[in-house]
């Protein structure tokens, strides 16, 4: 696929970063539903994977994703309810969405999260599969991220939006690339809300509440069993470590394990968010990847300022690791707070 970067062309002198980001808005609101292909392309240290899907999404929330390859639907929204089908466990996972003030899929996220965290910069003109498009680099605004993640958007000349998104992410020893290409796009085709109804495949298995956690780990919600550390104890295989030290007014609530995860809730009367600590054997902290590193008693952390929870708010989370165990502190305390309880952990 050729790209081609004509930097000082007539078309750069009369179009401005902030100027196509103003036209991509008023596409994306004009787009009412809109259908392509995608192309994704990983590489993860050298190591190459492709995958090929066709897409329908609607708005406010819906998209339907099928895969090229297998002809099937492994994807489903209908705004409020999200399906997953796993094929090789014949098994469909459940997941209620939580509502939010602005579409969080599609062209209008692409846009939000440009506008949110990003310094946008016109690097020049170039050609994705005979479309004439914009080159647009995407710099954090968080030094942290800078570090981190840098990001590249091709825009389309004709009709506003990305037909290629090219992302660079490093964490911990490894660096994953990330190539999404448009294909066939079309727009307003007045997609059936048919296709946001998911039918479950005769015989699968059916996960219902379901949360993903970084994109790519799922946890089965169950209704917390208020356990004592004691019978806590008892269903894991490794001894369970508490924090020494604990802000004033947080008390013991309850302890849960689900997957040989041992999660600690501390409570304090007039906070409306928990303290949540828990531990699981393992050697590498919670993959986020706007991560600022911190030293936690000789080992190596990783600190996540506002992180959006399900529900909404916004919370730290500290993750580190230790004698082959993980450990992940989140709360709406302070980093200092938070640094103090993960050393008191020995």
């Amino acid at each position: 696929m050729l790209v081609v970067v004509s930097a000082g062309c007539t078309s750069l002198t009369s179009m401005s970063a902030g100027g196509i980001v103003q036209k991509m808005q008023e596409k994306s609101n004009a787009i009412n539903d809109y259908q392509a292909t995608i192309v994704v392309t990983t590489i993860v240290n050298g190591k190459s994977k492709v995958t090929e899907s066709d897409i329908k999404i609607k708005k406010p929330d819906k998209f339907w994703y099928k895969n090229r390859e297998t002809g099937v639907v492994t994807f489903v929204s209908n705004g409020t309810t999200m399906w997953t089908y796993l094929p090789e466990k014949n098994e469909v996972l459940i997941t209620k969405l939580p509502k939010f003030e602005k579409s969080r899929i599609g062209f209008e996220a692409i846009i939000k999260n440009m506008m949110e965290r990003f310094n946008i910069k016109l690097l020049g003109t170039g050609k994705i599969a005979g479309r004439d498009t914009y080159i647009l680099e995407l710099v954090p605004k968080n030094k942290t991220e800078k570090s981190l993640i840098t990001e590249k958007l091709w825009v389309d000349q004709k009709y506003w939006v990305p037909v290629k998104v090219e992302t660079e992410m490093k964490y911990l020893n490894e660096t994953i690339q990330t190539t999404v290409l448009y294909e066939n796009l079309e727009f307003n085709k007045n997609v059936p809300d048919s296709y946001f109804q998911y039918i479950i495949p005769k015989g699968a298995k059916v996960v219902k509440n379901v949360v993903n956690v970084g994109g790519s780990v799922t946890l089965t919600l169950k209704k917390p069993e208020n356990i004592t550390l004691r019978e806590a104890q008892k269903k894991v295989n490794f001894t369970i470590l508490t924090p020494g030290y604990l802000p004033e007014g947080y008390k013991f609530s309850n302890a849960i394990v689900f997957d040989k995860i041992v999660a600690i809730i501390y409570k304090k009367a007039g906070s409306k968010f928990p303290l949540h600590f828990s531990e699981n054997k393992g050697t590498k902290p919670l993959p986020i990847h706007s991560a600022e590193v911190v030293n936690i008693n000789g080992n190596k952390g990783y600190y996540y300022s506002s992180v959006n929870t399900i529900k909404g708010s916004s919370v730290s989370v500290l993750s580190w690791t230790s004698n082959n165990m993980v450990f992940v502190l989140t709360s709406q305390l302070s980093k200092k707070y938070m640094e103090k309880i993960a050393e008191s952990v020995k």
